[in-house]
This record gives structure tokens, C-alpha cells and sequence, in this order.
């Protein structure tokens, strides 16, 4: 299930404006509305179950923070989203998305879910979180770029590998 499409809505704009000043009701909107997509990225980044609820914990507390920052001048999925990226990075300490090289499968086939789970499993985490990230926000990489600081192209690159990794034909 991918996320909304990042773009300004007149009640992301109310919402962001009620964040900024600290409203309650505002924290709880946004939280009911990204704590599903939050908590299958924290799983999906985790060793187990232990350390997902530990990621969404920390996600939870430090979001609210983070919310009174928002702009109204950009989507908020992609300020969610960033958020999201920058606390996982941060948690399980990983380098900022640079280098990585895309490689594209000769065969591809269309993988069943226990596969795609298993692939992703074993993607570079930098890799998996970038791939998530855009999966549950589609936030554009320039301006996901921007608002984590990286090279927009790390960020393609990341999301290439990820897709063309998922599609790549298994050995027989």
C-alpha cells in the first residue's frame, strides 16, 4: 500500500499549523494517520520484534518534537517521512545513503511475498530504509534529499538497487 502523493493539502496545511503550536489533537491525527506505515518500516528495518517496538517507541517520542518544525510549504508525508529516516538512521547508526551501485539483473521475474520479504531482509539497511521511505511516503528524491541533506542521486540510486534487486529472476 503506498502512501498519499506528495503534494499540499488544505487539511495537511491545518494540521501542520496546529503541530506548530503544539496542539494535542493535531499529535494524535498525525500519529493515527502514520503509525501503520511507521510501525511495517520499523519491522521491516528490525533484527525482531523487541527492536521494532523499540524503533516505534522512539519514533513516537521523538516525532512530536520534530512536528512543531513542519513547514506548510512542503508535503507533509515527505517531513514525516524524512523524519522517519533521519530517527532510524540515527537508531541502528547508519551512514548517510552514498555510493551505492545499482546493479541491473539480466532475467527478472514478479517475486511472491515471502520473497520480497526475504530479499528485503537482505538489501543494505541504508538501502531497505531509502526503499521503505518512498514506498509509504513518495516523497520525490530531490526533495527528500533536501530535507535529510544527502545527494538526491544517493537517494535514486538507493531506490534503484532496491527495485531492480526485488524483480531480479532467482538462481534456479
Amino acid at each position: 500500500m503506498a502512501g498519499p502523493a506528495a503534494v499540499l493539502t488544505i487539511a495537511d496545511l491545518q494540521l501542520v499549523s496546529a503541530l506548530r503550536h503544539g496542539d494535542p489533537a493535531a499529535w494524535a491525527s498525525l500519529w493515527a494517520r502514520w503509525k501503520g506505515p511507521l510501525w511495517t518500516i520499523c519491522g521491516a528495518m528490525a533484527a525482531d520484534r523487541d527492536q521494532a517496538v523499540a524503533l516505534l517507541a522512539g519514533l513516537y517520542a521523538d516525532l512530536p518534537a520534530l512536528a512543531r518544525g513542519f513547514t506548510p510549504d512542503l508535503p507533509l508525508c515527505c517531513q514525516v517521512g524524512a523524519a522517519a529516516f533521519a530517527g532510524l538512521s540515527r537508531e541502528l547508526e547508519l551512514p548517510a545513503p552514498a555510493g551505492i551501485d545499482v546493479a541491473i539483473p539480466v532475467a527478472v521475474q514478479v517475486p511472491t511475498a515471502d520473497r520480497i520479504r526475504d530479499i528485503l531482509d537482505r538489501l543494505d539497511p541504508v538501502v531497505r530504509l531509502t526503499y521503505l521511505v518512498d514506498l509509504y511516503f513518495s516523497c520525490p528524491a530531490p526533495l527528500l534529499a533536501a530535507l535529510l541533506d544527502v545527494d538526491p542521486n544517493h537517494l535514486r540510486n538507493a531506490r534503484a538497487q532496491a527495485a531492480w534487486t526485488l524483480i531480479q529472476k532467482a538462481a534456479p
